[in-house]
Order: structure tokens, then C-alpha cells, then sequence
């Protein structure tokens, strides 16, 4: 997640320092080989300069137990706390970190061709104006969305920042049932998905709309949304409650 970020900021921020923190010496060297001009910190407090953004791509655990003196260096530069972990609520996050300005963020991984999407939330100690100045710097590379509550982002996170994934997944089960084999015609799958996409968000229109618009009675669409409706409730249903069985683990762990 981080490379995909940094892949995305060179892309529209070019010419910003970043300043990236991990105990692991040749990792920051990786990433230094994805943005020319990421220095390496010496000690994560150094993360902290003043009004800075500091993002935390870190695990949940380690986020509710962050080092004294990063926590004693971030409070004072009056930076912006951003959390990346997926499992963590703002209301978690304000309780272990009182006095702290935090924003929770879900990311996913179209980061790095400045077509991401992320749900954010922020606590009471974020100001508009830190809020409007975190935004507009994530902008470029991807779709905001505030989430209203933690059941909201939970709910919609699964959606977006595992779709990826899980939307790959999707299309490639579609080739192995459709027999779907030569580069050539998976080419002309992917851009049917993607034009169905953007119709589905261009025209504001419903999904159940633009089935209408295909589907003759009696036709091949007809038939294969039939079967549709006959066995995928049952395999989402699945998927979703898979998905929140293991982020309960998740959370149950860092209680």
C-alpha cells in the first residue's frame, strides 16, 4: 500500500520531499527506487515536522501502541495523525490517542494509477481547513468518500479496498466458465466491464436499469441473469460474511 501511494503522489507531486520511517534499512530503500525524492528517517519521531501529514501503513497492533516519544514529537508539531489500518475505529483511535488530530483512511491499491478509492473519517480534533488541506492532496490520485459511521466503513470498506481483488477475482472465474482463454478475448472482456463501469456512473442509472436495457425477453442475457439470480445471492453471501468473520478476528485481537 505504500508503494502504490508513493506511485501515485510522483505522478502528481513530483517535485515533494517525503519522509518515510521503517526499522528495516533496504525497505525504504525500495521504495526510494518507486519516488527519487523519499528520504529515509532516522527515528520515527522524526516523521513529525510541523503541520505535517504523517501516514501510518502499519499494522492495527502497532498503531495502538505507537512509541512514547513519536506520540510525545507528533502532539507538539500539531501534525495530522492518518491511519491506514483497516480494523482500527476513529473511536478506538481518539480513546488511546486523546488530544491527537486523527484521520482514519481506507485506501485501496488503484492508489498508483490515480484511481483509488478511499472512505476517510476524522475525529472532532480535525479542523475543516486540516481536513479540506488533506483532501485536496489525495485528490489527484483518488475518490473520496466520508463514511458516517465505523458500521459504514466497515461495510463499504470490504467493497473498496478488497475490490481489487475480489472484482479480478470475478472476472477471472468468468473466463474459466466462458472458456475464455486467448489474451485477444479477455482483452475485449476487461473492456466490456470497464464501459459497463462507466456507463453504470456516467448515466447515474441502476444496474437493474441497464439490465432492462439488454435483456429481451426470452433472450441469452435473460437467461443467464435468471441463473444469475438463482446462485449468486448465496455465493456474495458467502464472500461477505467471510470477509466480516475474519475482520471480527481482526478487531478482537487488538482489544
Amino acid at each position: 500500500m505504500t508503494q502504490s501511494l508513493l506511485i501515485g503522489l510522483r505522478q502528481s507531486y513530483p517535485d515533494r520531499l517525503i519522509k518515510v520511517y521503517n526499522r528495516t534499512a533496504n525497505k525504504v530503500e525500495e521504495l526510494q527506487a518507486i519516488h527519487p525524492l523519499v528520504s529515509s528517517a532516522n527515528e520515527s519521531k522524526d516523521l513529525c515536522s510541523n503541520s505535517s501529514f504523517v501516514f501510518l501503513i502499519i499494522p492495527p497492533t502497532v498503531i495502538i501502541d505507537l512509541d512514547a516519544d513519536f506520540v510525545s514529537a507528533f502532539s507538539k508539531s500539531d501534525s495530522i495523525f492518518v491511519s491506514c489500518a483497516n480494523n482500527v475505529s476513529i473511536d478506538l483511535l481518539s480513546k488511546v490517542y486523546p488530544t491527537t488530530k486523527i484521520v482514519r483512511l481506507l485506501p485501496n491499491i488503484n492508489w498508483q494509477i490515480n484511481q483509488g478509492t478511499t472512505i476517510y473519517q476524522a475525529n472532532s480534533n480535525v479542523s475543516t481547513n486540516d481536513l479540506t488541506e488533506l483532501l485536496d492532496l489525495l485528490s489527484p490520485i483518488t475518490t473520496l468518500v466520508e463514511a458516517n459511521s465505523d458500521l459504514d466503513f466497515d461495510k463499504l470498506g470490504k467493497l473498496t479496498s478488497c475490490g481489487p481483488g475480489l472484482f479480478s477475482k470475478i472476472v477471472d472465474q468468468l473466463f474459466i466458465s466462458f472458456d475464455i482463454t486467448d489474451n485477444k478475448q479477455k482483452q475485449a472482456v476487461y473492456h466490456t466491464f470497464k464501459n459497463t463501469m462507466s456507463y453504470l456512473l456516467d448515466s447515474g442509472k441502476s444496474p437493474d436499469k441497464v439490465i432492462s436495457e439488454v435483456a429481451n425477453k426470452g433472450g441469452l442475457t435473460e437467461s443467464g441473469i435468471v441463473a444469475a439470480d438463482e446462485t449468486l445471492p448465496a455465493c456474495f453471501d458467502y464472500i461477505s460474511q467471510s470477509m466480516d468473520k475474519r475482520l471480527l478476528e481482526k478487531k478482537l485481537l487488538i482489544k
